[in-house]
């Protein structure tokens, strides 16, 4: 339909040893966030998910391990089914050990390349 525009709510992204499904939304409404990072995969959804819209694009967050590891995949503004997308994901790490001077944080940073679409969900009852 002409003049009516849809945002990307569907992203595959891969980089490196990190594969990411996000969907701002699904059958029941909410985010979901699918991430396997070498062997392992972890599932995300509904308030386990923090997004925040900035300058910068779309920052989708979720803790990721048990040491207080965050993940933060930040998604640039882009148009649906136009080409790939470039994204990062962004491992905030807690250092662990005895106070020091310096930061207590550290980033560990992928680059992600994949596509980001507009999939029609429909709302389940449940």
């Amino acid at each position: 339909m002409p003049g009516t525009q849809s945002f990307p709510n569907h992203f595959i992204l891969a980089g490196w040893d990190m594969h990411i499904t996000y969907s701002t939304t699904s059958n029941k409404g909410e985010p979901l966030l699918g991430i396997t990072h070498k062997s392992e995969h972890q599932e995300f959804e509904g308030n386990e998910i923090a997004v925040s819209q900035t300058t910068v694009g779309q920052l989708v967050t979720v803790p990721w391990d048990k040491h207080g590891t965050t993940l933060c995949v930040i998604i640039p503004k882009c148009n649906p089914g136009t080409g790939p997308v470039k994204a990062l994901a962004l491992e905030v790490l807690e250092k662990r050990g005895p106070p020091a001077s310096g930061a207590v944080q550290e980033y560990r940073t992928t680059e992600l390349t994949g596509t980001a679409d507009f999939v029609k969900f429909v709302e389940v009852a449940g």
